[in-house]
Formats: structure tokens, sequence, C-alpha cells
């Protein structure tokens, strides 16, 4: 109504000038007279007060300007416009496109408050994805960002700048107990994070759709994937990323010898340096490779080493293990990953550099490369060889991407060499430790070269 207002304001004041002095010409619009009002409160050649009704107090003046608008509007609301819609055109400002100046005011300010903490948020959630080794999350959060920024880029940066006002935001003294804490560090930031990017982002939907309504679709899409990224994120936090950082020898072994020699040789290969052991056997049931598992755990200090389990997610779910290995014709990622425990990590075997992609994309934690050399294990057509393994490490490192890798296949102590010059430095095997001649031995000859890195 302010629109209606101010012009009912300008009759009153245009009929009190021409009460005072009939000869000069009234103010011609509203903002003329709360302009003169303003800048010259006692009154100026062409309108002295002394000539009005009024002695020269401009508040007087505003003061019956206002009251007789309340009047006026009180009588035209229960007598003309009773029947019949007030005109639009006399609620909006024109200068703001149809749309009411008091409404612009505020969704702008939605808007920026809303914007600032959406890309807030996101830079948070990048530098946590950065500084964690999470490269390929980090890189997506990027990507959302600069998307935002496109999306938004037509928006009235003045008509944002100017709806700010940070000093008298009512909301801005207003905090629960809990926004001051982040107790569990880095998985609290990250999850107070998250939800404010989802929540500022529907905000910035919303209001877009008055204001902005071509860039609504668009930030709508990043919401949904925000949705699933924030998912990808959180669950990460709750795996133990960092034990796998620094593993560099994973072996694999079978459960064909009696599980108490099974568990000698599983603590033996464990103090020798082996940091991960996958528990992989073809030929026995699920409730076989349970105990063997239950057993490889209950010897090794988590600490030095983690137990994985081959391809079972039903296994993994009845054990302790920290991880699942998946291979290109298992389960995917995405299917492993809604049946196994947020705490997994979930590693993938790879075969070509296009798979290897693929892992980053579907949020792989680790990956096998290969198979390197012929292996007594298991039998392949081909052989991805050292060029394979050389790719990788020329890739990972263009794409800056953190993702372990583990080069895999017939690798020995003797060709190890060849394996290191390639840049890799994390090997899996089975044959040359799990069956050599002293397993603890063969452990402690592998873990000197991979350390050297020669």
């Amino acid at each position: 109504m302010n629109g209606v207002r101010w012009r009912v304001q300008l009759v009153a004041s245009s009929f009190c000038f021409r009460l005072g002095s009939p000869q000069r010409k009234p103010p011609s619009s509203f903002q003329d007279t709360q302009a003169i009002l303003i800048e010259n409160p006692f009154g100026t050649a062409d309108f002295p007060y002394h000539q009005t009704l009024f002695p020269p107090d401009p508040r007087r003046h505003m003061w019956f300007c206002s009251h007789f608008a309340d009047a006026m509007l009180r009588f035209l609301e229960f007598t003309l416009f009773a029947p019949f819609p007030i005109c639009s055109d006399c609620l909006m400002d024109s200068s703001n496109t149809g749309k009411s100046q008091a409404d612009s005011i505020a969704c702008h300010r939605i808007l920026d408050a809303n914007l600032n903490r959406t890309m807030e948020g996101l830079r948070t959630l990048e530098d946590l994805a950065r500084f964690q080794n999470h490269g390929s999350i980090q890189n997506r959060y990027k990507t959302l960002r600069h998307d935002l920024q496109r999306f938004t880029s037509d928006w009235d940066k003045s008509a944002l700048l100017t709806s700010r006002n940070a000093s008298e935001d009512v909301g801005r003294t207003t905090k629960t107990e809990s926004e001051g804490l982040r107790s569990d560090g880095a998985m609290d930031i990250a999850e107070a994070a998250a939800q404010r990017v989802q929540q500022s982002l529907r905000c910035l939907e919303e209001f877009a759709k008055f204001l902005y309504s071509n860039s609504s679709v668009g930030i709508e899409c990043l919401r949904y994937q925000v949705y699933d990224l924030n998912a990808q994120f959180l669950l990460a936090q709750k795996r133990d990323l960092a034990f796998l950082a620094k593993s560099k020898l994973y072996v694999l072994a079978d459960c064909q010898m009696p599980i108490a020699e099974f568990q000698t040789r599983i603590a033996s290969i464990s103090r020798a340096g082996v940091d991960i052991i996958q528990i992989r056997d073809k030929q026995i049931d699920a409730k076989q490779i349970i105990e063997y598992t239950d057993a490889a755990i209950a010897v090794v200090d988590p600490g030095q080493t983690r137990i994985v389990v081959n391809d079972r997610a039903d296994v993994l779910n009845c054990t302790q293990a920290w991880a699942l290995h998946v291979g290109q014709t298992d389960l995917s990622v995405t299917q492993a990953r809604s049946l196994i425990p947020g705490r997994c990590v979930l590693g993938l075997s790879t075969h070509d550099l296009q798979q290897v992609k693929e892992a980053i994309v579907v949020g792989a934690d680790y990956i096998g490369c290969g198979p390197t050399f012929p292996s007594s294990t298991k039998a392949f057509e081909s052989f991805s060889g050292l060029d394979f393994l050389q790719s990788v490490v020329n890739f990972l490192n263009q794409e800056q991407a953190s993702l372990p890798a583990f080069a895999i296949g017939g690798i020995t102590i003797e060709n190890l060499p060849n394996v290191l010059a390639t840049g890799t430095r994390r090997i899996a095997v089975s044959h040359a430790v799990w069956n050599a001649e002293s397993p603890s031995k063969a452990t402690e000859q592998m873990r000197y070269l991979l350390d050297q890195g020669i």
C-alpha cells in the first residue's frame, strides 16, 4: 500500500500549499514533496511555510499529510475499493520491473545472504576435501562453486550489495549452543557445512524464482548434485583413509591351511610390515570365509594392519573387516556402498586407464592396477604391464588425484625394481609373500625396497 499512501500524502501536501498560496504550483510528485520536506525543512522561496496553514515546523506538516493519507485510505478501502481489487500498478514501484519495492529489497537481501552462505559452505567443504586428500571430491566441490557463480552472473550485483545490512540483521546474534561447538573436529565441520550449503541452495532456488527465474532451474540442478556429493564426502569422513594413504604393502591370503596355522602366518607378516591383508578364497563357503576373516582380525594390531574381504559384502557385514574389494565383474562401487557400513573402505580392480578414470568418478577409495606380470594366483588373457602402471602414475599426477593405486599381478622381489621405476609406490602381492618359504622374511625384503623407493 506504500505507493497509494504516498500518492494520498501528495494530495494532502498540495492541498496545504494551495490553501496558503493559491498562486504557487504544488509539487508534481510524491518524490518532489518528500525531497522538499527533507532538504528544506523550513520552507523555500516557492513554498514558504508561513504562507500555509502550518508554522515553520515540517514535522507537523508531515504529521498532517500522514494522518490525512491514513484517513483517506480507510475511507477508500471501505467504500470505493471494497468491491474491486486495488490496481496492481498502484501497489508497485515502477522502477523495479513491476515488483513491489519492499519485496524486491527483502528478496535481494535474502539472495545476498544465502549466496554468501552457499559459497562459504562450498569453500569449507572444498578445503576439507583438499587437505584430507580427497582429490576427486575437492574438484567436484570446486566445479559446483564455479557453476553457481555462472548461474548467478546476471543477477543485479548493485541491488544485492545495496540491500545488504549485516549490522542490523536480527538473526546475527540469534545462535544455538551447537553452532559454537565442533567437538568432533572435521566430521562436525563437514556436516555443518554440508547442511548449510543444501539449505542455502534451496533458499536461492525459491527466491530466484521471484527475481531471476532464468537461474532457478540451474540452481535446482546444483542442489541435487550437492545432495549426492555431500553424502559421498560425509561417508568418506567416517572411513580411515589416513591409514590407506600411508599403506604400501598389500597381501592377498587364501584359506587353504588349518585356521591355527593361518593365524600364525597372518600375525607374522603383519609384524614384518604388511599394511593390508585381503582374505580371498573362491573354493570355500561363506561360513568358512567369515571364520577365517574373524581369525585374521583377532591376531593383528589394527594400528599396523587392516583386514579386507574380497567380493563378499555379506561376509563383510558379518565381521569387523575394514574394507571390501570388488572387481570389474562383481558388484559396482555404488551397489557395494549401499550394502556395507559407511565406515568401510572400498577398493576396485582396474585393468586400463578408462577404468581408473571411472573409479575416480564413482568414488573408489583405492584401486588395484594390473595384471602387471603373469601370475600363479589368477589367469588372465592379457596383461596390462608396466606401461599401464606408468600411465596411471602420469594420469594421477596430472589430475593431482590422491587415489591410492596398488600395482598387482605376478610381482616378486626380483621384478619389484621395475615396478618402482614407473613411479608406483604401492604393490599388492600373493604368492611372493603368502606362499614364500619364509613369509616374514619375504615381507621384510619387499618392505625395504618399497620404503627406499628403489
